[in-house]
C-alpha cells in the first residue's frame, strides 16, 4: 500500500499556498487522475484565495481578527481539497492496471509526483528474531506441572513459541505446548518422575527465530 506524503498540518501557510499553487496546475487535464473529486483548478483558486487573504492581513492590520479568521477557513477548505485528492491520488495509484497484477511502486511514486504529490517512504522491517536465551526449569505448584522461564525478547516481539518432548535424548518428538507472550509458561498434565525437554523460540514478523537451548526437568 503505498501512502501519499500530505503532512498538511506540518506546513506553515505560505508552504500551504505553494502545495497548493503546485498540485493545482499539476492536477488539471493530467490523464493518470481524469475524475478527481476536488478539481485541480479549484486547488489552484483555493491557494490563491488564501495568498490573497494574507496579502489583506498584513495590509489591513486593523482587519487582523477577522481576515486571520478567514484565513483558517481558507486553510480549512484548502487542507480539505488536499486530502480528498491525496486520497483519490492514493486509491488510483493502488489499484493494479490491468486488474490483478502486482503494483509496481516505481511507477506509482511517478504517478503521484505527477500531480504534485510525494509517496512515504517504506518502513524498514524488523529483522529476524535473535535466539532466546537463559531458559531455565523448575518445579511447578502441583504434581505434574513444571515452570519454565527465559529472558525476555522485546524488539519486533509477536510472542514466543514454546516446544517440549518426552524423548529421553532430548533430540526428536518436539511439539509446540503454548504461545505465551511473556517470558514465561507452565506445562501442566506431566507424568509425575518422568523427565521432559523444553525449548523456546520468539516469533516476530519475519518468522521465528531459532530455539534456544534445550532445558530438562524430571516432573514432580
Amino acid at each position: 500500500m503505498i501512502k501519499i506524503k500530505l503532512e498538511l498540518d506540518k506546513r506553515d501557510e505560505l508552504d500551504l499556498i505553494e502545495f497548493g499553487k503546485t498540485v493545482g496546475p499539476k492536477m488539471t487535464t493530467n490523464s493518470n487522475f481524469s475524475s478527481p473529486p476536488v478539481a485541480g483548478s479549484i486547488i489552484t483558486s483555493d491557494a490563491v484565495a488564501m495568498e490573497t487573504l494574507l496579502q489583506t492581513r498584513a495590509s489591513l492590520e486593523g482587519q487582523l481578527l477577522q481576515n486571520t479568521l478567514n484565513i483558517r477557513t481558507a486553510r480549512d477548505k484548502l487542507v480539505l481539497d488536499l486530502s480528498l485528492n491525496g486520497t483519490y491520488v492514493e486509491q488510483v495509484i493502488n489499484t493494479p492496471v490491468p486488474l490483478g497484477t502486482p503494483v509496481d511502486p516505481v511507477v506509482a511514486a511517478a504517478k503521484a509526483l505527477s500531480a504534485g504529490f510525494q509517496v512515504e517512504g517504506a518502513r524498514t522491517p524488523v529483522g529476524p528474531m535473535p535466539k532466546v536465551q537463559g531458559l531455565k526449569t523448575t518445579e511447578g505448584d502441583a504434581p505434574g506441572e513444571v515452570d519454565f522461564q527465559w529472558n525476555p525478547v522485546k524488539r519486533g516481539l509477536r510472542n514466543y513459541i514454546a516446544e517440549m518432548t518426552d524423548d529421553p535424548t532430548g533430540q526428536t518428538g518436539w511439539h509446540v505446548i503454548g504461545t505465551p507472550t511473556k517470558s514465561s509458561m507452565t506445562a501442566t498434565g506431566l507424568v509425575s518422575g518422568k523427565r521432559y525437554w523444553f525449548r523456546v523460540s520468539a516469533n516476530g514478523t519475519a518468522g521465528p527465530g531459532p530455539a534456544s537451548e534445550a532445558a530438562t526437568k524430571v516432573a514432580p
